[in-house]
């Protein structure tokens, strides 16, 4: 974890997630989390604030089961969105990666996705400098 994310969620962030409640939004969405993304939510239950460049809302885990209700994102077992730029970008995981999709578009969702990390330290550290706005 770099240092700017680690002063970030001490400024930002909440308590963390009890483990029921993440097992509990995995099996309510039946999806499965990447183990450094769960990590996160078991430290910081979601978090919002400016990150470097960029800005950084991760919804919590009850937001998160919410979240299946955005008709343009095509949810699922490796697909699902875990937040947003506070704007018009929705942050996701899609088939195993951190992606950036503006919640309005035209065209097939493919074509709008910016790949931001293939994990969670790299999504973070894409954020912090600006990607993906």
């Amino acid at each position: 974890m770099s240092n700017t994310f680690a002063r970030f969620l001490h400024a930002y962030g909440h308590p963390g997630a009890s483990q029921a409640s993440v097992d509990s939004f995995k099996q309510q969405r039946g999806v499965n989390l990447p183990d450094d993304f769960e990590e996160f939510l078991l430290r910081s239950d979601g978090c919002n604030g400016e990150l470097g460049e960029g800005y950084l809302q991760l919804w919590s885990v009850s937001e998160l089961i919410g979240a299946d209700d955005y008709e343009f994102f095509p949810s699922g077992q490796n697909r699902f969105l875990i937040g947003s730029n506070a704007g018009s970008t929705a942050y996701a995981v899609y088939d195993g990666n951190f992606i950036s999709v503006p919640f309005v578009f035209s065209g097939p969702i493919e074509e709008e996705i910016e790949v931001l990390g293939r994990n969670f330290a790299e999504f973070v550290a894409a954020i912090e400098h600006g990607k993906g706005s």
